[in-house]
């Protein structure tokens, strides 16, 4: 994968709906071969959770308030470390995933939901909640990635969030749905196989694991395309106020001239 070449296209121009594909599967190639730790390290994560649900099933344990509150966080680290890594590839930045640094980025992410259910618990009226729901799903598509790709305060990084939505929520929603729905195609099939197994026998809980392994890898390969949408989309953003900071000081130093 060549990731310098990658780097300088991303702010020559909006990619194609096909680049984005093709250069995402090319970045997820790269990563099952070239980063096996981080590799490792994510699949594992993701069978820590599918283990841990296993245990809460088998034990027929009521799961609760805290418990989904502790792997809704754990989630959230694991796929952080998966917008990282592939962000640091493409930016060619060399920098490490830092622990305490994705620590205090996802509390900050769980922050945020928790208070979107409050606020939606208050309202408790369904139309109103379906309509900050969408409202904030829509303006904040690349939250996520400016808070973890991005040095900006929790401020900042809402406006930005507030301001690349805008004409590029099309541009972000239709590769991720078109993936999604190509999942879907593959996984319900391979699912429904699953239920015809018996959960107790040993053949059950390999195809358990597959299943983990297979979802954890479309959610490595979702986030790659997000990734690398976003920076495609930030670049552009960041050339185009350079090309309006330098109409502007043309503009000045000709209205001085003219004085």
């Amino acid at each position: 994968m060549d990731f310098e070449n990658l780097k300088n296209k991303l702010d020559k121009g909006y990619f194609k709906l096909s680049d984005y594909f093709n250069d995402s599967f090319d970045i997820f190639k790269h990563l099952l071969k070239k980063e096996k730790k981080f590799i490792a390290f994510f699949f594992v994560s993701y069978l820590v959770l599918q283990i841990i649900l296993l245990c809460i099933e088998n034990m027929k344990l009521e799961i609760n308030d805290f418990t989904l509150i502790f792997l809704l966080f754990l989630q959230i680290i694991i796929n952080s470390a998966g917008i990282q890594k592939v962000g640091n590839l493409i930016e060619i930045n060399n920098q490490k995933i830092l622990f305490f640094r994705t620590i205090k980025k996802s509390f900050l992410i769980f922050f945020y939901i928790m208070v979107i259910r409050v606020i939606l618990a208050f309202v408790n009226i369904p139309m109103i909640d379906i309509f900050i729901i969408l409202f904030l799903f829509f303006n904040f598509l690349f939250f996520v990635h400016l808070l973890y790709l991005r040095d900006l305060d929790f401020f900042q990084t809402i406006k930005y969030s507030f301001y690349l939505c805008k004409g590029n929520r099309i541009r972000l929603l239709v590769p991720i749905i078109i993936l999604i729905l190509f999942f879907y195609f593959i996984f319900l099939p391979i699912k429904f196989i699953f239920g015809i197994i018996p959960n107790t026998s040993i053949l059950g809980f390999i195809f358990k694991i597959f299943l983990t392994i297979f979802s954890s890898s479309f959610n490595l390969l979702l986030l790659t395309m997000a990734t690398l949408i976003f920076l495609n989309v930030l670049y552009m953003d960041l050339k185009n106020i350079k090309k309006e900071n330098s109409v502007s000081e043309i503009k000045n130093k000709n209205d001085t001239d003219f004085q």
